[in-house]
């Protein structure tokens, strides 16, 4: 996901890396205080990443962006149905 972070634009890619640094943060602190919400809002986060990837690569660079967009559908539909944060 972080290729070419070069020549790509960075409001994007610091977006990406903020979403995925701050599902980490939450997945280790749901992992250490055995929290499902907090795992819940990890697998939103990296969702979200891996959609705005998929968007950024469908809309800007008219690439194939299929597997970016089914690995956010992955995430998000894992979140819905293993670790729901309602």
């Amino acid at each position: 996901m972080f290729k070419d972070i070069k020549t790509r634009k960075k409001p994007i890619v610091f977006l990406q890396l903020l979403l995925v640094i701050g599902g980490l943060i939450l997945g280790g602190m749901g992992a250490y205080l055995d929290s499902p919400t907090h795992l819940g809002w990890m697998f939103w986060l990296f969702a979200g990443a891996f959609l705005i990837r998929g968007m950024e690569r469908l809309l800007l660079e008219k690439q194939s962006y299929m597997g970016y967009m089914l690995m956010g559908a992955f995430y998000l539909a894992f979140s819905f149905f293993v670790y729901p944060i309602w």
